[in-house]
């Protein structure tokens, strides 16, 4: 946080906000009671409101509270647009003071303003909901969405707060609480991962099955991102994903059972990616843990692979599969029976 500031504002209550008070809320009061104005802004416009629940010291809480009960202004924003509410919906303890904050008229779908960094990629705007899923905070998602948040909210990067979600066993009361009130399970982040995927880079199954239950798209493509040297979205370098591809570059090979027998596609991307890439040291590392063979692993990849080709590769109209495909697929269904047990052995299953 910039410390350019109004030389008044900084005077009063800078020294709340950046001496640490161990009883800020009595610091306040005596304040109020010398003149300072509550709602005074620094040069950036923000307010001691607003800083409070950016820097979140010792009695954070007690003081926000205070100043919202003693008439601080809950929409105030600063440069970066950033409310009080969003602030507050980050903060693991922090559903008191969304609801004081609710209670008193703060906007609930207001989104911040979309910040360039130079060369570095921007920074999306926010929102009280997306703080809130982000930062894993089911209790205050909870209590947003039941006081009008809108679920498909997007931010300036075209993100649902679903797709900012870490979809892993912990946070699956959030997510169930997302779909329930109508979030798109396809929605993606900007770079195209979806739950879905996200669900499979965790290991979580049970959020996998869920999605996958609620209309995920098994196949949905993550296409190539990144951004220039001017911070300018640049689709190269990052490989593209799928659900497939995201459980096996983490290891997570029961999902990536699941997922092949629910009709994940197989490309040449993946089977490449066993091997070749060096970033995928969580696979490598399953392999090594669980005495796995990678070659085992990219059989049933290319099982899956041979049969779904077979399968496009059928006379539509006698609905025969040629009998080179044919071979094929009876081939590598004989390795897979001995891959498809090495799955099943997997974690102990």
């Amino acid at each position: 946080m910039s410390r350019f500031f109004h030389s008044n504002y900084d005077k009063t209550w800078g020294t709340v906000i950046w001496a640490k008070e161990k009883d800020p809320v009595g610091k306040i009061q005596s304040m109020l009671k010398d003149g300072a104005k509550i709602n005074a802004t620094s040069a950036e416009g923000s307010s001691v409101l607003l800083d409070i629940l950016h820097e979140k010291a010792e009695g954070w809480k007690e003081a926000a509270l205070f100043l919202i009960e003693h008439g601080a202004r809950v929409n105030q924003s600063g440069k970066d647009g950033e409310t009080a509410l969003i602030r507050a919906s980050r903060a693991k303890d922090g559903l008191e003071v969304v609801k004081a904050l609710v209670n008193k008229g703060a906007r609930i779908n207001h989104q911040s303003k979309h910040r360039f960094r130079g060369n570095r990629p921007p920074i999306a705007s926010s929102f009280a909901l997306k703080a809130a899923v982000f930062h894993g905070n089911e209790d205050i998602a909870d209590f947003l969405l039941a006081s009008g948040a809108n679920v498909h909210l997007k931010d300036s990067k075209g993100c649902e707060a679903i797709a900012c979600l870490q979809a892993n066993d912990e946070n699956f009361g959030i997510l169930k609480k997302l779909v329930e009130a109508g979030a798109d399970v396809n929605a993606s982040l900007w770079g195209g991962d979806t739950p879905l995927m996200s669900s499979a880079a965790n290991g979580s199954m049970k959020s996998f099955k869920y999605l996958l239950g609620k209309g995920a798209d098994i196949n949905k493509v993550a296409k190539p991102y990144s951004y220039d040297s001017n911070g300018n979205f640049d689709e190269v370098y990052v490989p593209q994903r799928t659900p497939l591809s995201v459980a096996v570059d983490f290891g997570h090979f029961e999902i990536a059972k699941f997922a092949m027998d629910n009709g994940a596609e197989v490309d040449d991307n993946v089977l490449k990616r066993l091997e070749e890439n060096p970033e995928h040291d969580n696979c490598r590392r399953h392999i090594q843990e669980e005495k796995i063979d990678p070659l085992e692993i990219k059989a049933a990849l290319i099982r899956t692979k041979a049969k779904s080709k077979a399968g496009k590769t059928a006379d539509v109209s006698t609905g025969t599969i040629s009998e080179e495909h044919r071979q094929t697929a009876k081939e590598q269904t004989k390795i897979a029976k001995k891959v498809m047990k090495t799955f099943r052995e997997i974690d102990g299953k």
